[in-house]
């Protein structure tokens, strides 16, 4: 039996510190769903970059944003880029619902509605299989941020640092309306047969309209080029992030608020979170309302850094090395 547990520990290990980038899948098993339902073989899909050290104390975990694959996460690790991947071993991690991990698109039996909270306990119970009892920290952008908060409150001791930028740990009425008016778009589409090419047309011109200021827009693209960047939108739907997935992982932000976990109280909240965070917002973020996020780090008493540039929701890309280094100094501290 000893020996038996040396080999598995020996092999796990070698699979943990292997530096590579290669899609990867780990079935995880029954997921059974905030609302009841059993997501049946859960595979999560997730890279590695990075070498692990001797005490597995340079863990980082980075969680996708809204659409986003663990590729994709991986083009934004290196020297001077997020996460410096020659000091981290980082893990990125497909959501459900993103087209790599059990999504819609991939699941033979009726795919439930999921929340964030859902995403998180898969990656929770990927932690597991890999052997992993806690991490140095998690960092997520977006619905990757929300993941984040998600993580501070349901498994408080994981990690010992945390970084959710262009984020929320709740919802405000404004970011639901414009999930309504995305969600309308689809549903709408889907009863009357509308080709998903045009109800992707649709939305990619919605995210056109709000993923960056007026100002940025109109300073990006000149007037009499207006009409090649529309054109631009019309294109086919991404084989990976289909209109199911796109409307599954949609209807998991609508869900978020971390403060339903305490009978919504923010105090009860912030309290219940033991890492140390480091939040980044946009003040001049049309897609994800920088308020909840700007309440809590007051009541937590955390660092918070707000960027005033005029991208939007995307803010951080267009600061990327003063990002870089704020995640790189709090990562280091």
């Amino acid at each position: 039996m000893r020996i038996k547990l040396l080999i598995f520990f020996i092999l796990l290990f070698s699979v943990i510190t292997e530096v590579h980038s290669q899609q990867q899948f780990k079935n995880v098993g029954d997921l059974y769903l905030e609302n009841g339902s059993n997501l049946k073989n859960c595979s999560v899909g997730y890279r590695t970059f990075g070498n692990l050290n001797s005490d597995s104390s340079n863990i980082v975990l980075y969680l996708s944003w809204f659409g986003g694959i663990s590729e994709q996460l991986g083009r934004l690790l290196g020297k001077n880029s997020f996460i410096d991947s020659t000091t981290y071993f980082v893990i990125t991690i497909d959501a459900l619902g993103n087209g790599v991990s059990t999504s819609p698109s991939n699941y033979q039996d009726a795919f439930s509605d999921i929340t964030i909270r859902d995403m998180v306990n898969s990656q929770k119970k990927l932690m597991e299989f890999l052997g992993i009892t806690q991490v140095h920290a998690i960092v997520g952008g977006s619905m990757g941020s929300m993941q984040v908060f998600e993580w501070l409150v349901a498994y408080p001791t994981f990690m010992k640092k945390a970084i959710p930028y262009v984020s929320t740990p709740k919802l405000s009425t404004y970011d639901l309306v414009l999930m309504n008016l995305q969600k309308q778009i689809i549903e709408s589409g889907l009863k009357y047969g509308t080709p998903d090419k045009e109800i992707a047309t649709a939305l990619n011109l919605f995210t056109a309209s709000f993923g960056r200021t007026p100002e940025k827009v109109n300073s990006l693209i000149p007037y009499d080029s207006s009409s090649n960047y529309i054109k631009t939108m019309f294109r086919d739907i991404s084989k990976t992030f289909t209109i199911p997935n796109y409307l599954t992982q949609l209807k998991a932000m609508m869900s978020q608020n971390i403060y339903r976990h305490f009978d919504n109280s923010m105090d009860a909240a912030a309290k219940a979170i033991k890492a140390d965070v480091h939040i980044i917002v946009s003040k001049t973020d049309l897609l994800i309302n920088p308020q909840s996020s700007i309440e809590i780090a007051k009541l937590m008493n955390c660092e918070i850094t707000i960027l005033e540039n005029n991208c939007g929701h995307l803010a951080p890309g267009c600061e990327l090395k003063r990002s870089a280094k704020i995640i790189a100094d709090f990562l280091e501290k």
